[in-house]
């Protein structure tokens, strides 16, 4: 599977990159916010959230995603861990569930399709 260049498996290597630098900035912070603090040191992202936009805005142009189903994916879903939000439903009634990056890359694909038709 790939497209414009991009395999399946970068892609959710990428993810999972997003997901790891999100993980290092909330540690970070929270190091920061217990010690650094009590010392009068201000919080200093280190660029995390900026980097993993660019990521993500890249990510969506390689795969011509103009819905914003990656950005959703990461930020509002968790990553695939809120399945509370229920499953996605597409135009045409198709139920398409987006707890695992292998789903949301199939969910691009169709999308993908559909529009070349």
């Amino acid at each position: 599977m790939e497209y414009n260049g991009l395999t399946f498996e970068y892609f959710k290597e990428c993810l999972k990159d997003v997901e790891d630098l999100m993980d290092l900035n909330d540690s970070v912070g929270d190091l920061i916010g217990r010690y650094g603090q009590t010392h009068g040191e201000e919080f200093c992202d280190f660029g995390f959230p900026t980097n993993v936009s660019h990521i993500v805005m890249l990510l969506s142009i390689l795969l011509h995603d103009t819905n914003d189903w990656i950005g959703y994916w990461c930020f509002e879903r968790d990553f695939g861990k809120r399945t509370d939000l229920g499953d996605v439903t597409g135009e045409d009634g198709t139920i398409y569930p987006l707890e695992t990056a292998e789903q949301l890359w199939n969910l691009l694909a169709t999308e993908r399709r559909e529009r070349e038709v």
